[in-house]
């Protein structure tokens, strides 16, 4: 069979399985399998039904059974459900659709990425968020659940090399170190595929991007998400996990984080926004708390009223005559009108008319006949 009809007939079955996909009907269909009082555990257990989970303790109260026997007789129904001749049959659908995502995402996803899929494909998204976990952790053959110190709890595809995972996290964790800040996803995949790493295992991706579209990005993320050494900011940023600027405790850092997410700058008020949107606290950040840190951190400048940037983007503190000044000293020449204002206006938000006005300024600048500008000699 031609390969474009293969490729054919299988996105037709994915797309079927995907709008076909009911989870909790997959978990009463293995739950119909068990005795009465096993089947009675898992659901209080799991929490189906849009209930929230029990723990062992409160089952056993409302059964008349010790935490020690409720426990063994979920565990013996968590086997008697794999066990069974129906099992393979029951859960084939939902492997195919977990199986496929792996696939699509290098391999290797956390439960929570996991689950944020499925959730968005199934019917009953709150309902059917406990039997989507309750799949992945018990009925998924064919791929490992991995739980350790270095990875968050997820699942891998059972040819993916946690070796070659690793490497990969080494050196995404290389790059972070080298550029020493916070990157988007845009910039890490860019920064991997230039990498002397990636360029001498091609072979190894290659048949990861064949099932995923050539999406290296997809990739990098699943990986970076699944890894403990990496954390995400609220704006989709990525750091190493032990970096202040990632996971901000303090007012400045978070802040400071807000203003590398929005690229330009803003007024206090709006970061207060921002920050209390991003860190919801009991009371909430004040605007007056953000604009004392505002002041008193050297990295944020007074561009405008209100309006503050970061020095690192080039902008200056001062006054509009003082920064004209530091202009025409750094120049060492005579510039004209436009280019001053130019200048100026890549150190603080400011209109041409201040600028022009405080040119006016006949003790500090002296315009020539030919309509360009220097600093006036003090006399001596």
């Amino acid at each position: 069979m031609p390969k474009g009809i293969l490729d054919k007939i299988i996105n037709i079955s994915q797309d079927k399985e995907r709008n076909e996909f009911s989870p909790q009907e997959v978990v009463n269909s293995l739950l119909s399998l068990l005795p009465n009082r096993e089947n009675e555990i898992l659901r209080l257990r799991y929490g189906f039904n849009g209930h929230p989970p029990q723990t062992l303790k409160a089952i056993g109260k409302k059964l008349d059974l010790t935490r020690e026997r409720i426990r063994q007789l979920e565990k013996q129904a968590l086997e008697n459900i794999t066990k069974h001749k129906k099992y393979e049959e029951i859960t084939a659908p939902v492997r195919h659709l977990v199986l496929n995502f792996l696939e699509q995402h290098g391999g290797l996803m956390s439960l929570e990425e996991l689950t944020k899929e499925l959730v968005a494909l199934s019917r009953n998204k709150e309902q059917e968020e406990a039997a989507i976990r309750f799949l992945l952790t018990n009925s998924m053959t064919g791929s490992d659940f991995v739980n350790n110190k270095e990875f968050k709890p997820s699942l891998r595809l059972l040819d993916l090399s946690i070796e070659f995972v690793n490497q990969v996290l080494s050196e995404l964790e290389k790059i972070f170190l080298k550029q020493n800040k916070i990157l988007e996803l845009r910039e890490i995949t860019n920064f991997f595929k230039s990498s002397p790493f990636y360029q001498s295992h091609q072979e190894k991706f290659l048949p990861l991007l064949l099932k995923n579209n050539n999406n290296l990005s997809k990739i990098i993320f699943s990986y970076l998400t699944v890894s403990n050494r990496f954390a995400k900011t609220p704006f989709k940023q990525w750091g190493l996990a032990t970096w202040p600027e990632v996971t901000p405790k303090r007012i400045n850092a978070k802040i400071y984080l807000v203003m590398l997410a929005a690229k330009k700058p803003l007024h206090f008020t709006k970061i207060t926004q921002i920050i209390n949107e991003n860190w919801p606290g009991v009371k909430g950040i004040k605007a007056a708390t953000v604009h004392n840190e505002l002041i008193s951190d050297r990295r944020f400048v007074l561009v405008g009223r209100g309006t503050y940037g970061l020095r690192e983007w080039g902008y200056e503190p001062g006054t509009t005559e003082q920064i004209i000044e530091k202009i025409l000293k750094k120049s060492n020449q005579l510039l004209g009108k436009e280019e001053i204002i130019k200048q100026v206006k890549e150190k603080k938000m400011v209109k041409d008319a201040t600028i022009k006005l405080a040119l006016r300024n006949k003790e500090k600048f002296e315009k020539t006949v030919d309509g360009k500008y220097k600093l006036k000699e003090t006399k001596r």
